[in-house]
């Protein structure tokens, strides 16, 4: 079974919305206008395209699944996506193709094959601007997530945020957030971004119930923090009279 296009969007988790493309569907985290303000930025449009905190979720008694990707731009010369089963991390797995050539990643579960349908989370990179192709569901069946509405977490910040420093995307703080909470993610961390209130959109879709924000640590590495910190305290007093009004 080959699932593609709109049966992606049913396993899809933790995104804004989807685009689809020429190389396949492109998944984003921020709106149309806040990517606006990224793209001005050449570093920063790559890094806020990467799918940090996306994931696939389903149930499935499948032997096999198989992910066809392309990777768009990178960001770090890995990449890695995450596995788990019924909320137990399993595995682990990178692919190692040039850019612009089709990727695949494969997960095997032995010994599950034809027996009860297991809870199966797969996130995306955090690292890399992708575009999905398809889902490939081998000797098996699959049914969506379904279950109560949970409550939202919207993170903000930088590269901490983002997870740039770690290896594996389950491994970031607003994954591990959203599943000790047990609630759904939107992460909007973008690495090496300094708090602009333009980047915050108050027609987002997204109704978060938490936030965290986390910006801060580029001015005390470039050696400029007290004068940016009070910079950026004013900024967050000003979005939030804004978004008060």
């Amino acid at each position: 079974m080959i699932i593609n296009s709109t049966g992606l969007e049913k396993l899809l988790r933790n995104y804004l919305d989807i685009e689809q493309t020429e190389e396949g569907l492109v998944i984003h985290r921020f709106t149309e206008r806040q990517r606006s303000v990224y793209d001005s930025q050449k570093n920063r449009e790559i890094r806020a395209r990467c799918p940090a905190g996306v994931s696939l979720e389903m149930f499935t008694n499948a032997r096999c699944i198989r992910l066809l990707f392309s990777i768009l731009e990178r960001t770090r010369e890995w990449s890695f996506f995450d596995l788990f089963i019924n909320n137990i991390f399993l595995d682990s797995q990178s692919s190692h193709s040039h850019d612009g050539v089709l990727h695949t990643v494969e997960f095997e579960f032995a010994g599950k094959q034809g027996k009860d349908p297991q809870r199966v989370t797969i996130y995306l990179p955090h690292n890399i601007y992708l575009a999905l192709q398809s889902v490939e569901i081998i000797d098996g069946e699959v049914e969506p997530v379904t279950g109560p509405i949970r409550k939202k977490l919207l993170c903000l910040g930088n590269s901490i945020t983002q997870g740039m420093d770690v290896y594996y995307p389950s491994s970031t703080f607003p994954v591990q957030l959203a599943r000790f909470f047990e609630m759904d993610l939107l992460n909007q961390g973008v690495d090496g971004y300094i708090f602009n209130a333009r980047s915050l959109d108050e027609e987002i879709s997204y109704k978060q119930d938490l936030v965290t924000v986390a910006y801060g640590t580029v001015f005390h590495s470039s050696g400029n923090h007290k004068l940016g910190i009070l910079s950026l305290s004013a900024d967050y007093r000003a979005a939030g009279s804004e978004y008060d009004a």
